[in-house]
């Protein structure tokens, strides 16, 4: 029972991210999102591109038509968020500036010039795009290099922390990377990129503990993604073995029957259950 559960996890796990490799790709998303724009359905359509952008965070087209979106709604301060990250992943200046000339100077905060030509903010910028080129290619410890000097230059860069978090949970610095994220959302509460990468941080790091054996300390990074994400469905598969491994088998069910009702994959989960007592 012992070798069999870890055994299970790892299976039930691999299916699940199979089954992400054939479920619908960045792309499908932000045709929906455009098609949901178009009749009007706008909180619609940023679910949709949320989608996207878990899926590509480096996806500029993706923050140009979620932006529009919120300049529909009126929120105008995600909207400035949004254009800004744009321009930070080289998309057309142009275009964007025309988009944030159409925002009341009231929603862009304080302090903030995205389309500042000063040689300080270029230079900022260029070490931030290095880093997006670098970590887009796998080259995480440079992307973590040129991510630092982007927030040397500019502490107060909340998607600079963001980014070098996510190289950082690339590389399995699971402890470096929630602290870059935690600081990502004090600089700014609303960079929803940092929540949902953090909730799947949480949830790496929590499997690292289950593989050692420490798992009430999985558990509480379990209890930590879930709360950001209450949709991970494979934290709450992964929350269950490690109930399992201490024997907790009620709870492991419970954890089991809510991965299944968000789509995990009911064969891994079967297997598991035949070995309860």
């Amino acid at each position: 029972m012992e070798l069999l559960l870890p055994l299970l996890a790892i299976i039930g796990l691999v299916i699940w991210l199979l089954r992400r490799l054939f479920s619908p790709r960045t792309d499908d998303y932000i045709n929906r999102g455009n098609a949901h724009a178009e009749r009007g359905e706008f909180d619609r359509a940023i679910q949709a591109f949320d989608q996207a952008l878990r899926r590509d965070i480096y996806s500029a087209a993706t923050y140009v038509k979620r932006g529009i979106v919120y300049t529909e709604q009126g929120r105008y301060d995600r909207a400035f968020r949004d254009f800004d990250q744009t321009l930070r992943l080289g998309y057309d200046r142009a275009e964007i500036e025309a988009a944030l000339a159409r925002l009341p100077e009231s929603s862009q905060p304080t302090g903030r010039r995205p389309h500042s030509s000063d040689r300080d903010s270029d230079q900022t910028l260029d070490y931030y795009n290095s880093g997006v080129s670098y970590a887009k290619r796998g080259e995480y410890d440079r992307a973590i290099q040129a991510f630092t000097e982007a927030i040397r230059r500019d502490p107060n860069d909340a998607t600079a922390y963001a980014d070098r978090g996510a190289a950082y949970a690339e590389r399995g610095e699971y402890d470096r990377a929630i602290h870059d994220y935690d600081q990502a959302l004090r600089l700014d509460p609303n960079l929803a990129v940092a929540y949902a990468n953090l909730a799947v941080t949480y949830a790496n790091r929590g499997n690292a503990y289950a593989r050692k054996g420490e798992y009430d300390r999985a558990i509480r990074d379990y209890d930590q993604a879930l709360q950001l994400d209450p949709k991970l469905a494979p934290a709450y598969y992964s929350r269950g073995m490690a109930y399992a491994d201490k024997g907790d088998y009620d709870r492991a069910r419970s954890d089991f029957n809510k991965a299944l009702a968000l789509g995990y994959d009911r064969a891994a989960v079967e297997a598991v259950l035949e070995q309860f007592p």
